[in-house]
């Protein structure tokens, strides 16, 4: 049974081969017809384009071919006969001409058909190219001669007000106005265009006037003057720089005002070509006066600040040294308004500084501590940050301040603090009720339930009272007395006319004591939280009935305790 299925899988094997090779054979077929019939196309193509359209240019070149061969042979009949007869050798070449012309009449109509059209084309691009390399311009002419070209009337315009603002010394010298000039329309080459700058200098040489080749000086777009030397003109503006100059990184120092140094003619006057010396002194003067002003009875810096349009803090940068309003008197000179220079210095560097980002307190209430305790869970460390800005100084005063960035070095950490809301008693914490442990200031009230105070703080006819007495509607005796704050019992026991007294440090110099106490409840030594039970009130000692009496002590002395725990 095997050898059959193995006799049927080999037939099978053969049978598929051979329709494969089939299959194969007419997709192979299929695959080249389409670029058989694109073959044969192309070839229709070709020959369809060589008989209709070069069947004349073979024609010709055959025919041509034919007309070269003859040139040849007509050429060596010329030149014997010019050897033998002079005299018909002309009318001979005339015969020659007119027979090659009549004979091979195509050959000449084909070539000037393919020629001429070829050479007008090469006519119209050279032409082109000629146009496109020009443009019509406005040729200037001034006092007869050509000054030169300018694109439109606006440049020469400009050009004239330049030459004439040169020619205008000052109100008191009489200088000669420049004559109209003359233009007319011309194609001219793009590169012969002429700027106002070069078409000003050149009215200036035609000009009648007196001129000479300096630097013209134009502060924001003002004319100063001329000075003969550039050189000497770039010195005085760097002796400004000089004193501000610095080799720090990311600093830049230069003009407020725009300084151009403009190269041309210029009047040769006195009033404007300067040397160096006349420049640096003009430099050097002010365009405004520092102002001040002198203080008067009743006045205050704030006042003094609006009443010259400053901030209270510009007003103390610019007068160092001053304090606040109760340092002025009468009489004092503030500034109040700086002194602007002729031309002022800027200064604009970066610079780095570290500021501290304070961290927040975080409170979350623990079910489990009593009210008016707390635990810190967490420590608070301030952040740091360093900013980068960019600080604009003229003449040495900062003017403006941007930040550029802010990189964090250090992250903040918030303080977290566990607050308690447990109530000991059976009170809810912020209950209006005296007998509860609400904080009513710093302290929590002494002695629960005790609303009445039946002897204050101060003098009495006994003498100075130093506490506050506390009683409970309807019998005081036994009346529970907490803790007002967390802290460290330092006595707990008799303490004479105080009775059984408990005293707790509450640290930084305060502590409270509570007196003539029925029963105490803690030991010296121990540590209680606020609110914790720690005797009941009682009349021991010299006392005239059961009470509480409370004390609160800054650094030894007593205080009227009323304003920590009301």
């Amino acid at each position: 049974m095997s050898l059959s299925l193995y006799n049927y899988t080999y037939l099978l094997g053969i049978q598929f081969v051979r329709y494969a090779k089939k299959l194969l054979k007419r997709a192979g077929r299929l695959a080249v017809k389409p670029f058989l019939a694109i073959g044969a196309a192309f070839v229709i193509a070709f020959k369809a384009v060589d008989s209709f359209l070069l069947k004349t240019f073979h024609s010709v070149a055959s025919e041509a071919k034919d007309f070269f061969g003859e040139i040849i042979n007509t050429v060596g009949i010329l030149r014997q006969i010019k050897k033998e007869d002079k005299a018909n050798y002309k009318s001979s070449l005339k015969y020659y001409v007119r027979k090659a012309l009549g004979k091979h009449r195509r050959v000449f109509v084909y070539t000037v058909n393919t020629v001429l059209p070829i050479l007008a084309f090469i006519l119209m691009m050279v032409t082109i190219r000629s146009v496109a390399n020009k443009t019509y311009a406005l040729e200037v002419r001034y006092n007869g001669e050509t000054v030169g070209f300018v694109a439109n009337e606006e440049v020469y315009l400009s050009a004239q007000n330049e030459a004439q603002e040169r020619l205008d010394v000052d109100e008191f010298t009489q200088t000669q106005t420049l004559s109209q000039a003359s233009y007319t329309v011309k194609p001219v080459a793009l590169n012969s265009l002429n700027d106002a700058s070069t078409i000003c200098d050149r009215l200036l040489e035609n000009s009648e006037n007196n001129i000479t080749n300096a630097c013209g000086i134009y502060i924001d777009g003002e004319f100063l003057c001329a000075v003969k030397n550039e050189t000497d003109a770039i010195s005085v503006f760097d002796k400004l720089l000089e004193p501000y100059e610095t080799n720090e990184k990311n600093t830049t120092v230069g003009f407020v005002e725009d300084v151009e140094y403009v190269q041309g003619l210029y009047p040769d006057n006195e009033s404007i070509i300067w040397n160096a010396d006349v420049l640096q002194n003009r430099l050097n003067t002010t365009k405004v006066e520092a102002e001040y002003y002198t203080v008067k009875a009743g006045d205050s810096t704030s006042g003094i600040a609006d009443m010259f349009d400053l901030k209270t803090s510009e007003l103390y940068e610019m007068n160092p040294g001053l304090g606040e309003d109760d340092d002025i008197y009468e009489g004092q000179k503030l500034l109040v308004s700086n002194q602007v220079n002729y031309l002022r210095v800027k200064v604009t560097k970066t610079e780095k500084r570290t500021v501290t980002v304070p961290y927040n307190t975080v409170e979350v209430q623990n079910s489990s501590l009593y009210t008016g305790t707390s635990r810190t869970i967490t420590e608070g460390v301030d952040g740091e940050q360093v900013v980068t800005e960019l600080i604009t100084y003229v003449d040495g005063v900062r003017t403006s301040v941007k930040e550029i960035s802010r990189v964090t070095t250090r992250e903040k950490v918030d303080k977290k603090v566990e607050v308690g809301t447990k109530s000991r008693y059976g009170y809810s914490y912020g209950s209006t009720d005296i007998g509860s442990t609400t904080r009513y200031g710093r302290f929590i009230w002494p002695c629960v339930g005790a609303s009445i105070i039946s002897s204050p703080y101060g003098w009495r006819s006994r003498g100075f009272h130093t506490g506050v007495d506390l009683c409970r509607p309807g019998g005081t005796y036994g009346a529970t007395i907490v803790a007002a704050d967390s802290g460290t019992v330092t006595s707990s026991g008799w303490n004479g006319s105080y009775g059984n007294c408990v005293i707790i440090d509450h640290g930084g110099g305060v502590s409270t004591l509570y007196a003539h106490c029925s029963e105490l409840k803690v030991s010296a030594g121990q540590y209680v939280s606020a609110g914790q039970v720690i005797a009941a009130a009682g009349s021991t000692g010299n006392s005239t009935g059961p009470h509480c009496h409370f004390e609160v002590r800054i650094n030894g002395s007593s205080v009227n305790p009323m304003p920590y725990i009301s």
